[in-house]
């Protein structure tokens, strides 16, 4: 009988105690540190954690965990620290301070993006904490349009905009194989910078027809990523038909009266020429026969 009450008596106090030591346990976690602040998409981010409570030993064995979800991967380990709580030396600080370093997808959205944290014990004692994690967007956007088109030529004149808050280098326009457009020449053209809020204009000899065209830009942004957004454009070749710019204007009658006139003058002229070439070498011609003609008399005498 005194068995079975030493039994029931120690289970009781291990409830308890175990109760106890959870209800008094009091942990918080913040972040501390996030560099760099703000983060780019595609780079990697060092955050610094502090979960304070741990000198309690009531709290048992306390677990700090990484709960990893889009944007953010853990570069090494498995994002779970565990301590022994009570275990701090006197005259330190009693926080646990964890970091961990992340790798941002390149997809991340700009401004706050939430990571998520667990924190526990061996007890019952289980929280959850979601901390905004910077990161400045460096994507951008273009809008295309067809600009112009030379039916004679056949040189199709695009127009794109910026209508990002990112600056693009490096901007290339690729035209790949399609029905909608033959390209006559290089199928890329290399643009350059294009500062946002920007537009420029490109060109491609080709002969395009009624309906969509793909391009393919291509750009680098602050990062040094090249990155590939495809884009479509209509092409309706009614906007580009019997406009003022290629009409042929009739010519003048005075145009025609001004030519046969200006014919007139050089005919004159040249006929004038000839004449006086013609004149001046008779003249050449008879004072050499003259003197000729002196010298030979002079010998006869």
């Amino acid at each position: 009988m005194k068995k079975s009450v030493n039994v029931l008596l120690v289970l009781l106090v291990v409830i308890f105690g175990a109760g106890f030591a959870s209800a008094t346990c009091n942990l918080d976690v913040a972040l501390i540190n996030q560099d760099p602040y703000p983060v780019r998409p595609g780079d990697s981010v060092e955050v610094v954690l502090q979960l304070s409570g741990v000198s309690d030993p009531g709290c048992g064995i306390v677990t700090l965990e990484i709960v990893e979800d889009f944007p953010f991967s853990l570069e090494s380990g498995d994002g779970k620290t565990v301590v022994r709580s009570g275990t701090y030396s006197k005259g330190y600080k009693s926080e646990l301070v964890a970091p961990y370093r992340f790798l941002v997808d390149e997809g991340a959205i700009d401004g706050n993006n939430e990571l998520e944290v667990l924190y526990y014990t061996n007890g019952d004692l289980s929280l959850t904490e979601k901390f905004n994690i910077s990161v400045e967007d460096v994507l951008t956007d273009f809008e295309i349009s067809v600009k112009d088109y030379n039916l004679e030529t056949h040189i199709i004149t695009f127009e794109i905009l910026n209508i990002g808050e990112n600056d693009a280098e490096a901007l290339t326009i690729d035209v790949p194989k399609q029905e909608n457009l033959e390209i006559k020449g290089s199928s890329r053209n290399i643009v350059g910078s294009l500062d946002a809020s920007e537009d420029t204009i490109f060109t491609f000899e080709a002969i395009p027809h009624d309906g969509e065209i793909g391009l393919e830009v291509l750009y680098t942004d602050e990062t040094n990523t090249r990155r590939t957004i495809s884009k479509k454009v209509i092409f309706d070749s009614s906007y580009f038909e019997d406009r003022k710019a290629n009409e042929r204007t009739p010519l003048s009658g005075w145009f025609y009266v001004a030519l046969v006139l200006v014919l007139v003058i050089l005919i004159y002229w040249y006929r004038e020429r000839r004449r006086r070439k013609k004149k001046k070498e008779e003249y050449k011609r008879m004072h050499s026969s003259s003197e000729h003609h002196e010298e030979h008399s002079s010998k006869r005498r």
